[in-house]
């Protein structure tokens, strides 16, 4: 039986990733000054995203054996996604905001 291979759909989740990052970091600085849209942004909806990423990021290490060339594209488009979010909202709320 001849198994399927995701490489494609596994560059797309990628790309998809790369391109959601950058619309995050445009919506961050777009309207106004960053803290003040850091001040209009909910924590809570952040907190959960993070979550939600690290899920990817676990649930593609553990596709690791099942999809080899598939688990490595969403291990790293998590990993794209948390690092956006820590970096353009979790960081810059902890020394602005508290």
């Amino acid at each position: 039986m001849i198994q399927k291979s995701y490489k494609n759909l596994g560059r797309f989740l990628l790309i998809f990733s790369i391109i959601a990052s950058l619309i995050v970091i445009y919506i961050s600085f777009s309207n106004g000054s960053f803290i003040e849209n850091l001040e209009k942004s909910n924590f809570f909806r952040t907190l959960i995203f993070s979550i939600t990423c690290i899920l990817i990021i676990l649930g593609g290490i553990s596709m690791k054996n099942k999809y080899p060339e598939y688990y490595k594209y969403q291990v790293i488009s998590g990993v794209i996604l948390l690092a956006t979010t820590i970096i353009f909202d979790i960081i810059p709320r902890l020394i602005y905001l508290t």
